[in-house]
């Protein structure tokens, strides 16, 4: 199959290397939370192919019968946090089947080496918590990193692709205190959602006209908000490749996500690219005996979060540090 050779051969080149109203104004439209069940799909029995169901969204893609974009989704370690193994894949992606834009991305400045690629992401007033440290007061969705503010605070997101955004998705938790947010594009009219309810974790969807720029986010100071991730993207068939990581992280961090927050996140996830086990290295050797349990246990919540996906493991890049020295370096191989 043509999109079968075309995603393996972009793996091997890169290791080496809703129903919301379009308005035609620079605003949003009023935001409904995306709870849709996921697509229907029937994993494949054994012997057969588990990425079977992806690689025929590709087919759709290549054929022209598609009419949303493919969703992949990347989650892993530092070298997930950096956009550069996931960039290279995103490029080889989208020049071959259609580029969609960037999707989903953490909440924020996630930490202080963020640099995504089509995107600038900047940030001022939040508060971050991270999975690596524990449970937090926040469930952790996919990015493993929420950002909290009682008092006003702000979040920009723009766009360097030319062709820009004309879908917007905010994923926030309701707590029954919580504050409400205002969201606008290129300095238009602005929205304001409530995050005050019964907690869940919600994904509110908007639309905006094409070729938006510049997405804001502003709290109103009326109460906490809490954000689990948010991002643009174009509603056009092509691929969207999203990466999420936490530098120093190991697969067990998953068990620090909470469930219903990534079936919200992941419900239109494809594929689901998994990549730990840099971290796990340095550790003591008996941490191995029963790691192969422990990770088919961990990447399980992922899958089972997302049972319409496919899931592909990738294996951790090489790795060295000096001795007596904290630092590591790393390289990809085919």
């Amino acid at each position: 199959m043509p999109a079968r050779r075309a995603v393996l051969s972009a793996l091997a080149a890169a290791a080496v290397a809703g129903c919301a109203r379009s308005l035609s104004v620079p605003q949003v439209a009023a935001y409904h939370q995306a709870g849709r069940p996921a697509r229907p799909r029937v994993r494949t029995a054994a012997g057969g192919d588990p990425l079977a169901p992806f690689f025929g969204d590709l087919a759709a893609l290549d054929a022209h019968a598609a009419r949303r974009p493919v969703s992949i989704v990347q989650v892993g370690d530092s070298h997930s946090a950096g956009d550069y193994f996931s960039a290279r894949l995103r490029d080889r992606f989208q020049a071959r089947f259609g580029a969609a834009g960037r999707g989903l991305l953490p909440p924020g400045r996630p930490d202080r080496y963020y640099d995504p690629k089509l995107v600038r992401v900047t940030e001022a007033g939040w508060t971050r918590d991270s999975a690596r440290g524990g449970a937090g007061p926040i469930p952790f969705g996919i990015a493993g990193v929420t950002q909290t503010a009682t008092g006003p605070a702000r979040m920009t997101l723009t766009s360097d692709e030319a062709e820009g955004f004309d879908r917007i998705a905010i994923v926030f938790r309701r707590l029954p205190q919580g504050g409400s947010f205002a969201v606008s594009v290129d300095g238009g009219a602005a929205r304001t959602v409530s995050t005050r309810g019964a907690e869940e974790t919600v994904r509110a969807l908007f639309d905006a006209r094409r070729g938006s720029r510049t997405l804001t986010l502003e709290t109103q100071g009326d109460g906490e908000v809490a954000l689990l991730a948010w991002g643009t993207w174009r509603d056009v068939p092509g691929v969207l490749y999203q990466n999420f990581g936490i530098i120093g992280a190991q697969v067990d961090v998953l068990e620090r996500c909470d469930a219903q927050s990534l079936a919200t996140e992941l419900q239109d996830a494809a594929l689901l690219v998994v990549e730990y086990g840099t971290n796990e290295a340095f550790g003591s050797a008996a941490d191995l005996a029963d790691y192969q349990a422990r990770f088919r246990r961990d990447v399980g919540v992922l899958a089972d979060a997302a049972p319409q996906a496919s899931v592909l493991i990738v294996g951790p890049p090489d790795v060295n540090r000096s001795a007596g020295v904290q630092q590591c370096a790393v390289r990809y191989r085919a």
